[in-house]
């Protein structure tokens, strides 16, 4: 949304991102104006990259979440608002992918007009663990609308090292979006393992990893899970986002904080 660092991308290295997926996608029993409020606390606690998606919605809204973000966020120049095409909801609990090159450029010009912006900071191919499409395509076309001026930089997200490398084939690519949850054994789509090389990959090569789903466990909360992270310093979520940082320099971390008090417990993380 902004013009920062003569319009390359903002560099994520170390950064909490505020994650819309919780607000987004209970959007109906939330207040529009709370999440409003937490955004705009989240940016003045210091917060500057935002993440989106077409997904994050509801099934009858289905840019309620851009809109959200572009509403909080609109006017500010120093601000990385990223956001992910083809992948998006077909009904109340229903989910779809299609990475076809005409889905995939009609999201970009959906999200421009939801976000009020005339080129997007950081756009991300949401499933390309999907293969139904061959990737070469789907990034092709990506880089077909960065050569429009309608994306500033790619990114691929739920990413094998092997579907990593083949998007680098076809284009540049400026951040990975995977999970990393070391209290959880349920890895989907893209197992540790996968994850663990990609993460060494994008060092590497100087990629951002995005890491979602930080704080994920296997059901028991964190303080069970890892009692020595329970301190008076910091809370127990704040230590983990901390340990998930210093895996490597290359590593973000989104947050789906979407109360004031767990956008504050959140941001502790960076002074750890």
């Amino acid at each position: 949304m902004g013009d920062w660092q003569r319009g390359e991308v903002m560099d994520l290295s170390g950064a909490i991102v505020l994650g819309t997926a919780t607000m987004g996608l209970r959007a109906h029993q939330r207040s529009r104006a709370d999440d409003l409020a937490t955004l705009r606390l989240a940016y003045d606690l210091g917060i500057r990259a935002f993440d989106t998606a077409r997904v994050y919605a509801p099934a009858d809204d289905p840019l309620y979440a851009e809109m959200l973000l572009a509403e909080a966020l609109y006017g500010l120049d120093d601000v990385l608002v990223m956001t992910k095409g083809g992948h998006f909801r077909t009904a109340e609990h229903g989910f779809a992918v299609d990475n076809s090159p005409m889905r995939l450029r009609r999201d970009v010009e959906d999200s421009l007009r939801a976000l009020r912006c005339e080129r997007l900071d950081l756009y991300l191919l949401h499933r390309a663990d999907d293969e139904s499409v061959p990737l070469a395509d789907s990034v092709g076309e990506l880089a077909a609308l960065r050569e429009e001026g309608k994306i500033r930089e790619i990114g691929v997200s739920n990413v094998r090292l092997d579907q990593l490398l083949a998007a680098l084939d076809v284009a540049p690519v400026a951040a990975v979006q995977n999970q990393y949850s070391p209290l959880c054994t349920d890895w989907s789509p893209v197992s540790r393992a996968e994850c663990d090389k990609v993460v060494a990959e994008c060092e590497t090569r100087g990629i951002a990893y995005v890491a979602y789903s930080p704080l994920k466990t296997d059901g028991p909360p964190i303080s069970v899970v890892r009692p020595d992270l329970v301190t008076e310093r910091c809370s127990p979520a704040a230590s983990l986002l901390a340990e998930v940082l210093a895996l490597s320099p290359a590593v973000a971390v989104i947050s789906g904080a979407s109360r004031p008090e767990t956008v504050r417990d959140a941001v502790t993380a960076r002074r750890l």
